[in-house]
């Protein structure tokens, strides 16, 4: 619980500053979420956010 806590604060903080967050989080980062996790960068790569 700590940690999201601490990271819900540090996305508070940076939104604040105008950046926009995408968590990845490590039990994310397996073969069989791959393909999703790919899809969801690209997504937010092709997003009005990065210009």
């Amino acid at each position: 619980m700590r940690n999201k806590s601490r990271d819900l604060s540090v996305t508070r903080t940076l939104r604040s500053q105008g950046w926009h967050v995408l968590r990845i989080w490590e039990h994310e980062l397996s073969r069989k979420n791959e393909t999703r996790l790919v899809q969801r960068i690209k997504r937010v790569l092709q997003s009005n956010v990065c210009r």
